[in-house]
């Protein structure tokens, strides 16, 4: 007799009962093992690979974001402004969404978690950093523009990719988004 079952990813999954396989504790030795051989104490080594993923994305993130705007003080980089109290949420906000990002993403889908992991880290670096200390910012619009224009836009900016980024997220995890993913890659949808 073989079950099938399916996983997150969405592929499919067989497990082999052999009626007269028990181990010492008299279960069937087919309740634990995935076609070929796999033992189903892999699926706990790959969770706790994606556990890892996901802390070590959401340390990057902090560090790239959080020490170059001088939110995690550090004795490199200083600041002209003081830190507000939405750089803090939003520092959180992208450390959280990367790192589920990383820690939900298939083997498949690794290199699009970390593309979307750097987009985050980059686009809150900016959304977050010192209006004055951005020297684009103050090559266009001068220290008191970048101060008043740049600094009010700054939350926006920020809000806006972690909204963007979140709804692609829960979009990624649903099942209708996985098969038109997998159409747009075969070719077999008219896009």
């Amino acid at each position: 007799m073989t079950l099938a079952a399916t996983d997150r990813a969405g592929s499919q999954l067989r497990v082999r009962a052999d009626p007269g396989e028990q181990d010492t504790a008299g279960r069937s030795v087919a309740e634990g093992r995935i076609a070929g051989g796999i033992p189903e104490a892999q699926g706990h080594l790959v969770q706790f690979f994606r556990l890892g993923r996901a802390v070590t994305t959401g340390l990057l993130i902090t560090a790239g974001a959080g020490l170059p705007s001088d939110v995690v003080p550090n004795p490199i980089f200083a600041r002209m402004t003081p830190v507000r109290w939405w750089d803090y949420a939003l520092i959180s906000a992208a450390v959280l969404l990367g790192a589920l990002w990383s820690g939900t993403a298939s083997d498949a889908r690794r290199r699009q978690a970390v593309r979307w992991s750097v987009l985050i880290a980059g686009v809150t670096l900016l959304a977050v950093g010192c209006p004055s200390c951005n020297k684009v910012a103050v090559a266009l619009l001068g220290d008191a523009g970048a101060l008043s224009t740049w600094g009010t836009l700054q939350p926006v900016l920020g809000s806006a990719t972690l909204v963007v980024a979140a709804v692609v997220l829960i979009g990624r995890s649903t099942p209708s988004w996985e098969s038109r993913s997998e159409a747009r890659t075969t070719g077999r949808l008219g896009l």
